[in-house]
């Protein structure tokens, strides 16, 4: 298995710090928001397709992550959970596996502002349901770890759409965002209108 690694540079924009750096990490979903995090600083992403907090996928993210050095990001955007659909029954245990990817950034960077970019709305109805269960349990395991979680229905919408206001925002596959959607995700989550 190889990890794919995106490492990008930009120009710092937002007025966080001079030597802000972002760390973008997770599933196939975090590629786009990486790429345009790159437009507004400097930002790597570490990205594998298909994975996710479950066991059955092909990646142990809180082990992956225990081997970053993270000490030099300032922002680490974590994109995890459209893989992973589960039951309402199985909301505790996968917050707890949340929480504990969370402790193991926060352990490696103290300082670094962590947020949590939820899965999106699926245009599948049956992982969709599945999903709404990972976002509750995303949701419970941010606020239990006082990190910042990042639904994108506040500027895609709740409900499954192709396009905003004209935009494009989803792929035609119904789970993966265009480069107009990520930049949406990403100008709010900067403050950049």
């Amino acid at each position: 298995m190889i990890l794919k690694q995106i490492m990008v540079t930009g120009l710092f924009l937002i007025p966080f710090s001079i030597s802000a750096k972002v760390l973008v990490i997770g599933d196939s979903l975090a590629y786009p928001i990486a790429e345009s995090f790159k437009k507004v600083m400097p930002t790597d992403g570490y990205f594998l397709e298909s994975t996710g907090l479950n066991e059955q996928l092909s990646l142990n993210w809180n082990d992956y992550i225990n081997g970053l050095d993270l000490s030099d990001y300032s922002n680490v955007i974590i994109s995890l959970g459209a893989n992973d659909g589960i039951g309402e029954k199985e909301i505790d245990n996968y917050q707890q596996k949340a929480v504990n990817v969370i402790k193991s950034i926060q352990g490696l960077n103290e300082s670094a502002s962590i947020t949590w970019v939820l899965p999106p709305a699926l245009k599948d109805s049956k992982k969709e349901n599945a999903v709404s269960n990972v976002r509750e349990a995303l949701n419970l395991a941010c606020n239990a770890s006082g990190i910042t979680c990042f639904d994108p229905a506040v500027v895609m919408g709740s409900e499954f759409s192709m396009s905003v206001n004209g935009v494009p925002v989803r792929a035609k596959d119904g789970i993966h965002y265009t480069p107009q959607g990520a930049d949406l995700i990403v100008n709010e989550l900067v403050g950049i209108k």
